[in-house]
């Protein structure tokens, strides 16, 4: 129910109790509520005295506007802090999404072109943080040619850059060893 008509059947004594029951837990939920009655009850009753039937009639529409317009306030203010707590959050989002796309616009994959695998080692530890050792110095003179791409997993990219020198790549101890007695010939 319309809280208007609610407060006119309170003043005039013409509400059942479950009108009688949602008054009282409107005027539990706000200081201004208990605030907003007296004023309206005080109107009232100053119209009620004056026994004129229009000025009563005139003072509950003065009451009825005085909701609407606090209602009306009610919202704006609900819309302004809505609006300005998304635009905040977009703000954040694109501040945030700008500095974590420059931090991983650096390179997004690595490309060798007949490179030794002696060259590609120090350059995929560097690129991965990983730790990669050789089982014979020979296979460092092993040329690579591919592209990598960095958001890949450490492993599976050492495994394919193993298996195209005929290669194999064993992890340990957070290490990687790369195995092989020769390279494959082109």
């Amino acid at each position: 129910m319309e809280k208007t008509s609610l407060i006119a059947k309170i003043l005039s004594g013409s509400a059942t109790e479950g009108e009688k029951q949602a008054f009282a837990e409107w005027m539990n939920l706000h200081e201004e509520n208990r605030e907003e009655f007296k004023l309206i009850k005080l109107l009232y009753h100053q119209r009620k005295m004056e026994n004129d039937e229009d000025s009563f009639y005139e003072g509950l529409n003065i009451i009825k506007d005085r909701f609407y317009l606090r209602q009306r306030k009610a919202r704006l203010r609900k819309n302004a802090f809505v609006f300005t707590f998304s635009s905040v959050l977009y703000s954040i989002i694109l501040v945030l999404s700008y500095f974590y796309s420059s931090n991983n616009s650096k390179s997004s994959y690595i490309t060798f072109d007949h490179a030794l695998l002696g060259h590609v080692i120090p350059i995929m530890e560097d690129a991965y943080g990983i730790k990669i050792e050789v089982e014979s110095k020979a296979v460092l003179a092993c040329t690579i040619k591919g592209t990598f791409y960095q958001d890949r997993n450490p492993h599976k990219v050492l495994q394919l850059l193993t298996q195209a020198a005929n290669l194999s790549t064993e992890k340990f101890e957070g290490k990687y060893l790369i195995k092989g007695n020769g390279c494959m010939k082109y």
